[in-house]
């Protein structure tokens, strides 16, 4: 399934990036498989499966900007 797809059937923002929390722990969404989103927790080094209806769903103003910039070049 797409983000897309688990944004409809489970009714949540799913998106790679969105920030979440998992049983009051803070994490980003890293990618969906089935019906399934992988939620890196914060600090920890792997994702892991959540059911969408399982997360508290941020709002996009929290969005990790960091880890979408992390690997950009400086000059």
């Amino acid at each position: 399934m797409s983000f897309n797809d688990i944004a409809s059937r489970f009714q949540v923002p799913a998106r790679k990036g969105a920030r979440v929390t998992v049983q009051g722990k803070p994490g980003t969404v890293t990618t969906a498989r089935g019906t399934m989103v992988r939620v890196r927790l914060d600090g920890m080094r792997w994702s892991r499966p959540y059911a969408p209806d399982d997360l508290q769903w941020l709002g996009p103003d929290t969005e990790n900007t960091a880890a979408t910039h992390a690997f950009s070049p400086t000059t």
